[in-house]
Parts: C-alpha cells; sequence; structure tokens
C-alpha cells in the first residue's frame, strides 16, 4: 500500500509570518503557486491561499467602497 509520503505534493512556497500580504502575494504570482506555508521560526503557522488573498483584497475594497476610515489603517 503507498504511503502518504508516495502522493504528496512536495516544493511549497513557504514565508514568514511577519512578511507582508503583499510579498506573499508577489512570491505566489511569480511561482504560480495557489498555496504558501506559513513559517514562524521554521515550524508551520499556517496555509495561506490564493483565496485568502482575493479575500483580504475584497474587504480592502469594500471598506473603501463604503468610506470606512478602516481602509487607510490596512497595509
Amino acid at each position: 500500500m503507498k504511503k502518504v509520503r508516495d502522493v504528496m505534493r512536495k516544493g511549497f512556497l513557504s514565508i514568514d509570518h511577519d512578511a507582508t500580504v503583499r510579498d506573499a502575494c508577489a512570491a505566489m504570482a511569480k511561482q504560480c503557486k495557489p498555496v504558501m506555508l506559513v513559517l514562524d521560526d521554521g515550524k508551520l503557522a499556517g496555509i495561506l491561499t490564493d483565496g485568502d488573498l482575493l479575500r483580504a483584497f475584497y474587504l480592502k475594497v469594500s471598506s473603501f467602497a463604503r468610506g470606512d476610515d478602516e481602509f487607510y489603517k490596512m497595509k
């Protein structure tokens, strides 16, 4: 029987949890990867997907359209 290691994906992008969303987006776009591992001191802290980035973008644009001051606090 095959093991998980035999069928798992390898070669994921990774980024430190303190990196900017802009840096993560740029790296994912440059490498054409929809998923990035988020690391904290070299340990897995989470997974960032292209869907997460789209949601963040949508929330930022929506707050701008509403004239919400929170838009200007987001970076």
